[in-house]
């Protein structure tokens, strides 16, 4: 958790906050390491899909609102078992609601601002979700209305 190590003198942002892309480079930079991450945003996806399904009714732990509009925080680990033969493994470890953007650091800050201009896009623009401007942010897992 950055908020617990930024605190520490001796923590470095660069070696413990990766992009998709650090992580490309991580795994070698080449085609096959970059397929093997796109099966990780792929599990990422449908992983929050499941989730969301998953709760789906269950209002006395997810109360979504006609007209309103939150941001959840998904924490995924992301477990190298490549010396197993098995690849990469995606987990959810737990689910933030309003998640602190603050925390995320400076390495990340171009994609927070990112999600937060989709955001304002999406939310006073009266942009369709599949027209928003910059496109590059936020993917569409789940469709189904409440």
């Amino acid at each position: 958790n950055t908020c617990y190590q930024s605190s520490d003198p001796n923590f470095l942002e660069d070696s413990c906050v990766l992009t998709m892309d650090d992580i490309v480079k991580e795994l070698g930079g080449d085609e096959v390491a970059r397929g093997m991450v796109d099966g990780v945003v792929r599990d990422m996806h449908d992983i929050t899909k499941d989730l969301w399904t998953a709760f789906k009714g269950e209002f006395g732990v997810y109360a979504p609102l006609p007209g309103c509009w939150e941001h959840y925080g998904l924490d995924f680990m992301i477990e190298d078992n490549r010396d197993k033969g098995e690849g990469l493994r995606t987990v959810l470890l737990e689910v933030n609601p309003g998640p602190d953007f603050k925390q995320s650091g400076e390495k990340l800050r171009g994609i927070v601002r990112g999600v937060m201009e989709e955001t304002v896009d999406l939310v006073f623009g009266g942009l369709e979700f599949d027209k928003v401007k910059n496109g590059n942010v936020f993917t569409r897992v789940w469709g189904e209305k409440l």
